[in-house]
């Protein structure tokens, strides 16, 4: 790699303007995904509220969120259904053609954020003290009553296949 080119990516990686702030009570609350739209709404709005809405109702199409977040278009749908849900956001369709205007319900949010709980209503992501590791990285109890076979988790990451292999290596014994 070039030189110049090495410096350029350099200061894309480090440089703040192609990057999203992600709070970490919001994100141990809310789970990544949401946590990740949330903070890109939040970008939206104020970048909308310059225009001179002060209503707080702003604009995003589905394209531009998958640009900026990678989210197709059936996943947005159903992150801003639990966001409506939960309260979170508003949504309503004005205009011709129709867009998409969203409104984020601060008071709603601090809520559900800094709620005794700290965890979101009928929310799946786990809270970090229920997953034990011991020093290889693997779940301190792997017996072979611990899952069933219809009950392992998705193989979509190196824990859960861990899991998987103790558990059969507990079958075999």
């Amino acid at each position: 790699m070039e030189p110049i080119m090495k410096s350029s990516l350099k200061q894309l990686l480090l440089g703040w303007s192609g990057f999203i702030a992600i709070n970490r009570r919001v994100l141990k609350v809310l789970g990544l995904d949401r946590a990740y739209l949330l903070s890109i709404l939040a970008e939206g709005e104020e970048m909308f509220s310059k225009k001179g809405d002060n209503e707080g109702w702003f604009y995003q199409t589905v394209s531009s969120i998958e640009n900026m977040s990678g989210f197709s278009q059936s996943k947005q749908y159903r992150l801003l259904k639990e966001f409506e849900d939960m309260g979170i956001l508003s949504i309503k369709f004005d205009g011709f053609p129709q867009r998409r205007y969203l409104k984020l319900h601060y008071d709603v949010i601090e809520k559900i954020i800094f709620e005794e709980n700290e965890q979101a209503p009928d929310d799946p992501v786990p809270k970090n003290e229920e997953v034990k590791m011991n020093e290889q990285g693997l779940q301190n109890d792997c017996s072979e009553d611990s899952y069933s076979q219809n009950e392992l988790p998705d193989q979509s990451n190196g824990m859960t296949r861990s899991v998987r292999l103790n558990y059969q290596i507990s079958q075999t014994e």
